[in-house]
């Protein structure tokens, strides 16, 4: 197995050795996060999105998805094919590591809703139960949204949406933490 480099140039040196790949990354890469915060989702199917679009020259690993609302009845939802639209305000991904500048790759914007979204390219669909009144509540159970480990290629663009199913306007809010790694490093994270 051959050395690799990580985005600050330290090379990587062959690897046999039994640690979480979160780990692993955390210690030789660079992770990017970013906050999807909706205060007003509006009642009775109101919909919202964001588009991400993932960096074009390295694959993204998706290692965290925290998602939250303060109703009864909410859906986030994620798909690859859709159509219109337009940006609305720019969220800049912040870089987790403080002893490095690198700057990452992928686009992530609010968006004006799409005009249309094939359903046949949906990734995920997770149902949020919180309870009325009761303040923002994660999802649980078989169904937990708060980790999730995802390898996207370059250049995968996604729109996200998130939708208030209760009967009163909704606070949404969603955590994505991911890594942008080369194709050299892709064997070393499929061993993990």
């Amino acid at each position: 197995m051959s050395s690799l480099r990580d985005n600050l140039g330290k090379t990587i040196p062959n690897i046999s050795v039994n640690i979480p790949i979160q780990q692993l990354l955390t210690l030789y890469g660079v992770e990017f996060e970013f906050d999807w915060v909706e205060e007003a989702v509006p009642d009775t199917n109101g919909l919202v999105y964001v588009r991400w679009q993932t960096s074009p020259n390295k694959y993204t690993i998706l290692n965290t998805r925290q998602l939250q609302s303060d109703k009864e009845r909410g859906f986030y939802r994620a798909y690859t094919q859709f159509a219109g639209g337009a940006q609305t305000e720019i969220i800049p991904p912040r870089n987790l590591r403080a002893d490095s500048t690198v700057v990452s790759e992928s686009i992530v914007e609010k968006y004006s809703a799409p005009t249309t979204i094939n359903p046949s390219s949906e990734v995920i669909q997770v149902p949020l139960f919180g309870s009325p009144g009761g303040g923002p509540v994660s999802a649980t159970g078989d169904i937990n949204s708060d980790f999730a480990f995802r390898i996207y290629a370059p250049g995968t663009d996604f729109i996200l949406e998130f939708e208030n199913n209760s009967d009163d306007i909704s606070y949404f809010k969603g955590l994505f933490k991911w890594f942008e790694v080369t194709a050299e490093a892709l064997p070393i994270v499929k061993e993990f």
